[in-house]
């Protein structure tokens, strides 16, 4: 049986939300900025040349995306680089992640996870890796 849930929010007027809901609630047009970058980054273990190519950008780019945050269209792909960052870091020792995503996998097309990343996203990354948890060898 589902259950609703009455959930109290603010009375807006002309599509002005009131300036204590605005400090609380992000928008949906809040950049994602150097925080993120700067988390792959040093999860990953790359360079900033690196984490250039991981989003397809020149380097002067990424240092745009540093200074003014990352533009709107491209801040999903960030985030979700980010969210994988974080699950490598719960799932395996933060020493060896370097070496982990710079190694080809058969599983990912004899490519390396950042090279995944680059062409095809998360998804991919996310399916080999729970196919090698969930691997279990026959008897």
């Amino acid at each position: 049986m589902s259950r609703s849930v009455a959930i109290a929010l603010p009375i807006c007027y002309a599509g002005v939300m009131p300036a204590t809901a605005r400090k609380t609630i992000p928008t949906a047009t809040e950049r994602v900025g150097a925080d993120a970058l700067d988390l792959i980054r040093g999860v990953f273990g790359l360079s900033e040349t690196e984490v250039a190519r991981l989003f397809s950008v020149s380097r002067p780019a990424l240092g745009r995306w540093r200074e003014s945050g990352v533009p709107v269209e491209r801040g999903a792909d960030v985030d979700r680089v980010r969210e994988l960052a974080e699950y490598f870091h719960r799932k395996f020792l933060p020493v060896r992640i370097p070496q982990i995503v710079r190694t080809r996998g058969r599983g990912l097309g004899d490519k390396t996870v950042l090279t995944v990343i680059a062409e095809s996203g998360v998804q991919p990354v996310y399916a080999y890796l729970e196919r090698l948890f969930s691997y279990t060898p026959t008897a």
